[in-house]
């Protein structure tokens, strides 16, 4: 009866190993491998330090030993290192310094993290990879192709928490190591005296963001009596200024605070002043996992899954908070 209840037991455990094991394909593995070296070698300090809105979230722990490349590649990994081709996909948009996909291949200090991690795969293995980026309009479509085996990879835009196709994103594809990571900020006039506690026990101000995901996050942070506006319902505003609208909107008193909005390039937080809202969303890549089987992908964008783009074409919002709900 001992035998029998401990070789139960061991089943279980074997059971319960091969189901955790199951989430973590060669792919998976040679990535993290590769992003675990270019942390310990300093291209990730050396390439993060131009965006002052990064902050490192330490997910994978950067001990080499601790992250071994598959040493007989299969799957995904096996056909990448065939081809010489490590396929990425990436929606239409512009965060400088993180990324800008107005050209292809695209540029940002995030894309060159990438392009680092793939080589640090070939180099592994004694093999030439080049990255090839697929730039699409929105976020919807690069899952599709994920889930469609089309792309090997998606820039590292998302949370793992958000949702494809009505059920949880981590159910379909398999999350990299926290690429990155920042605040969601918060902007008010300089000329106030409020700080994130006085906003918090004040009422009936009026919040003006950007993107369904964004705006979700607004009414769940700050008191109900507050009035959230995302700016993206306006289709009269150009993406290319929504950055500058927000400001000028809070500036000019129309609305008191932006939330999840950052300076950069000409659109400039002069006049206001910054407060940390003390929220982090770590933002990772996702890959295909070629283990399971994924759903259809949607003809259309679905609200639930495209993020703080909300499925649209949206300039100026920082590449790690671009959150998919």
């Amino acid at each position: 009866m001992v035998v029998k209840g401990v070789y139960i037991l061991f089943s279980i455990f074997l059971l319960m190993t091969l189901q955790v094991n199951s989430q973590y394909t060669d792919l998976k593995r040679a990535f993290d491998a590769g992003f675990v070296r270019a942390v310990v070698s300093g291209d990730y300090s050396r390439l993060s330090s131009v965006d002052p809105t990064n902050i490192y979230v330490q997910d994978c722990i950067p001990t080499i030993s601790y992250y071994p490349f598959p040493a007989s590649p299969t799957g995904f990994l096996a056909k990448v290192l065939s081809t010489k081709t490590f396929q990425v996909a990436a929606f239409q948009g512009s965060s400088p310094p993180s990324f800008d996909t107005s050209t292809n291949p695209p540029n940002g200090w995030s894309v060159d993290f990438i392009n680092i991690i793939v080589k640090n795969i070939g180099d592994n293995y004694n093999v030439n990879l080049h990255t090839n980026w697929t730039i699409y309009e929105t976020s919807q479509e690069c899952f599709d192709a994920l889930a469609l085996g089309k792309v090997h990879a998606i820039l590292p835009n998302f949370v793992t928490g958000g949702f494809y196709n009505g059920t949880r994103r981590l159910e379909h594809f398999i999350p990299t190591c926290a690429l990155a990571a920042s605040d969601t900020s918060i902007y008010v006039r300089a000329s106030s005296n409020w700080t994130l506690s006085i906003i918090k026990s004040a009422s009936g101000l009026k919040v003006i963001t950007a993107g369904t995901g964004s705006a979700a996050e607004a009414v769940a942070f700050f008191p109900s009596s507050f009035t959230v506006y995302d700016v993206l319902t306006d289709t009269s505003v150009n993406p290319a200024d929504v950055t500058r609208y927000i400001f000028d909107a809070v500036r000019s008193g129309a609305y008191d605070i932006s939330w999840d909005n950052y300076p950069y390039g000409n659109d400039t937080a002069d006049g206001l002043r910054y407060i940390n809202s003390g929220l982090i969303y770590p933002a990772v890549g996702f890959l295909n996992n070629e283990l399971l089987n994924v759903p259809t992908p949607h003809p259309t964008p679905s609200p639930s899954c495209g993020g703080r783009e909300s499925g649209q074409n949206v300039i100026n919002i920082n590449f790690a908070h671009i959150l998919a709900r």
